[in-house]
């Protein structure tokens, strides 16, 4: 079967998180193309796509910060008694989970909801990156959102073409120095799994769990997870991902590469490398460059030589954080 691949690469600012309105618009206009394909499509957004849906009805408060630090701190004022209970609810988690937890109740609508709509709306299936935000306590239904629990994951939902929440992902390996320095709860290995699509499976790794090893000597914990996927039967692997580092220069944890370097020889590449039943991957990259915090990427799509070695069958163009390099990255192939 004939499906269309497409991973999404966004160029995202502060105004796409105004409002969960302005959300649903910068998805719908980035996904428009993909409707009415007359085949399956299956569209990868990039991980933290939804992170800064924190923000929505903080309009004042995101014009006026000038570090994400400082964003959260004038939202804590604000939302101070709301804060402190979350923050007694998380017994001692960082203060910025605290915020993330508080800001579910907007964010976690807006998040659920819009990649369920915009599915629906096109006709696809949607691998909805991922947002900051805790489990859904009404299961998977996108209409009810409520946060469940006191902890805050890097998580990611996945619609079908009716809009039917079908999947949910947690991200196991949080990035060090990053992820791990504001309150968020890693996913459980044992929890990966994958869902049906166009008579394969597909398995979505968020971003560091795609990697093939942990970016430190220090992180005993660290759990590739593209094997785990690949035994389940996954042939298609899926990568949402945000990179906190220069794409075109020497990545800080190991200046004598460039970070670029790093992705290709150690990311879903490499990962499908040692995975011939993996026949396809996807990875989606985040563009951004507001408060003090960047991402730059080239998004790309991979598949089999005759032989069997990966290849890319398509990439973006640029790789830079600026308006120019959005766009789809899309590859028609044989499932």
């Amino acid at each position: 079967m004939d499906v269309l691949l497409a991973a999404v690469q966004p160029y995202v600012t502060l105004d796409e998180y105004m409002s969960a309105e302005a959300f649903a618009r910068k998805l719908e206009h980035l996904l428009a193309p993909l409707a009415d394909r007359g085949l399956p499509v299956l569209a990868v957004l990039p991980e933290e796509i939804g992170a800064f849906l924190a923000l929505i009805g903080e309009e004042g408060v995101a014009r006026r910060a000038r570090t994400l630090e400082e964003a959260f701190r004038r939202i804590a004022l604000r939302h101070l008694p709301g804060v402190l209970r979350a923050r007694w609810r998380q017994g001692a988690a960082d203060l910025r989970a605290a915020v993330l937890l508080e800001r579910a109740h907007s964010a976690g609508p807006a998040y659920w909801g819009t990649i369920s709509r915009v599915a629906r709306s096109l006709g696809i299936w949607l691998v909805g990156g991922s947002a900051l935000l805790p489990p859904n306590a009404s299961g998977r239904d996108p209409a009810r959102y409520r946060p469940a629990g006191p902890r805050v994951y890097n998580t990611g939902v996945v619609a079908d073409p009716e809009g039917r929440i079908v999947h949910t992902v947690a991200k196991v390996n949080l990035v060090p120095g990053q992820e791990d320095h504001i309150g968020l709860t890693p996913g459980r290995a044992e929890d990966v799994g994958v869902f049906p699509f166009a008579g394969t499976s597909v398995g979505v790794l968020i971003c560091y769990d795609a990697f093939t090893r942990a970016h430190t000597a220090s992180e005993p914990g660290f759990c590739p997870l593209a094997p785990a996927l690949a035994a389940q039967g996954a042939g298609i692997l899926v990568q949402p991902a945000a990179n906190p580092w220069p794409w075109e220069r020497p990545w800080p944890l190991d200046p004598t590469r460039l970070r670029r370097l790093e992705w290709e020889q150690e990311a879903l590449e490499a990962a499908m490398a040692a995975l011939p039943s993996v026949r396809f991957g996807v990875t989606a990259h985040l563009l951004a460059g507001f408060f003090d915090v960047a991402f730059d990427g080239r998004s790309r799509i991979f598949g089999r030589a005759p032989g069997g070695a990966v290849r890319v069958l398509a990439e973006a163009a640029r790789a830079d954080a600026s308006p120019a390099a959005e766009g789809l990255v899309c590859a028609r192939v044989t499932v």
